[in-house]
């Protein structure tokens, strides 16, 4: 990004992020499951997934966070 943003800045680039955001991203709840979010996230291409608590954003969830939550749990699973 370092090299490409000096150029684009050379460049004088008037790209805005609105033309590149998605109007319609894929949100999840506090409440939802990591299982469910993870069968969510195996379905759609997003890495990153929004938190919203009553249209407002509380967080965010990344798919490594998920990966080493269902991992944890496998390990849990195996030792019972």
């Amino acid at each position: 990004i370092p090299y490409l943003l000096g150029d684009s800045y050379h460049c004088d680039s008037h790209v805005l992020v609105k033309n590149m955001m998605q109007p319609d991203p894929l949100t999840v709840s506090p409440s939802s499951t990591v299982l469910e979010l993870a069968q969510m996230m195996a379905t759609n291409k997003p890495k990153i997934y929004p938190v919203v608590k009553h249209d407002i954003l509380v967080g965010v969830v990344k798919r490594g966070q998920v990966m080493a939550a269902l991992n944890q749990q496998l390990k849990h699973c195996r030792v019972a």
